[in-house]
């Protein structure tokens, strides 16, 4: 088995070797759900003809190749085909190999600016947000894809890429490669948050800590990047975690304490009774206006 070789498979035939079976198929589309990440809705979009996928939730595509490493976890070609190896996987056989379609992005982005729109200054402070605090962080990304033009608040990865938000996304997307984001702020302390909005809420909640490198996740399926991360940089004396309170939290958080043991420290003790930390800041703001007074934390 060869990489040629399964960019030629039979995309169905290669999932099914693996474990993965369509929720719905529409002619040569196919939609499963994404077997490497959370995916309540599925969102992983297979096209038998072209041999091509796209994650429609963090704007990830590319040859079956590329989605074979994705659902393995692997970083190394080599690594892959052995492990496709052991499953026993037979190539299709066809006496004249099929073409196999490159992918451009889905979308093009179109500028990247301070965030200038009221629309989504007005979202950040919904959610409890200082733009004046975030100013630096965040930016105003307009883009354009199939469906037509866009704008959002992006928050850009180590990789590039932009984690997008805006208050008609019912989650984010990412443009560009899906990668963790890292702030570094000196310090031999390191704080953990899922997403950028969890980030901001701790600049706001906690707005004397000490200097600390922040770890923004983007996704909890990025959690193993960010352990990969503390391991190569081996700075780290105390690691806060800030996590969701959902089975996908307490999974990530069960890999980190695995890695790091004692030296990790669990704080969603201290926002129990919100599902995450900017729900515990919006219910921190509310509750202060309500009484007149500034937070209390």
């Amino acid at each position: 088995m060869n990489c040629e070789q399964l960019n030629n498979m039979d995309p169905e035939l290669l999932l099914s070797e693996l474990g993965c079976n369509p929720v719905h198929k529409n002619g040569a589309e196919l939609l499963y759900t994404a077997p490497y990440r959370e995916d309540n809705q599925p969102s992983l979009s297979v096209n038998k003809v072209k041999k091509v996928w796209m994650d429609h939730g963090t704007g990830e595509g590319g040859t079956m190749v590329d989605l074979v490493m994705r659902i393995m976890n692997e970083s190394s070609v080599q690594s892959m085909l052995q492990r496709v190896k052991s499953y026993r996987i037979i190539p299709t056989v066809s006496s004249k190999m099929k073409p196999v379609y490159s992918t451009s992005p889905a979308y093009e982005i179109l500028s990247v600016t301070h965030v200038k729109s009221r629309h989504l200054s007005q979202y950040l402070n919904k959610r409890g947000i200082s733009l004046k605090k975030v100013n630096d962080l965040i930016h105003e990304i307009h883009y354009q894809n199939n469906n037509g033009t866009f704008y959002a608040l992006g928050f850009k990865n180590r990789s590039g890429g932009y984690e997008l938000r805006n208050a008609l996304m019912k989650k984010p997307i990412c443009l560009g490669n899906k990668d963790i984001s890292i702030i570094h702020q000196g310090g031999l302390g390191v704080a953990i948050f899922e997403g950028f909005f969890d980030y901001f809420s701790y600049l706001e909640l906690y707005p004397n800590k000490p200097d600390t490198t922040h770890i923004i996740l983007n996704s909890v399926a990025m959690t193993d990047r960010a352990i990969v991360f503390l391991r190569e940089q081996d700075f780290a004396e105390k690691i806060e975690m800030f996590l969701d309170h959902d089975s996908a939290g307490r999974r990530a958080s069960e890999k980190l304490i695995k890695a790091f043991g004692d030296r990790v420290v669990d704080q969603s003790e201290n926002y129990r009774l919100s599902k995450d930390l900017n729900d515990h800041l919006v219910k921190v703001r509310a509750n202060s206006s309500q009484h007149g007074r500034g937070f209390d934390f």
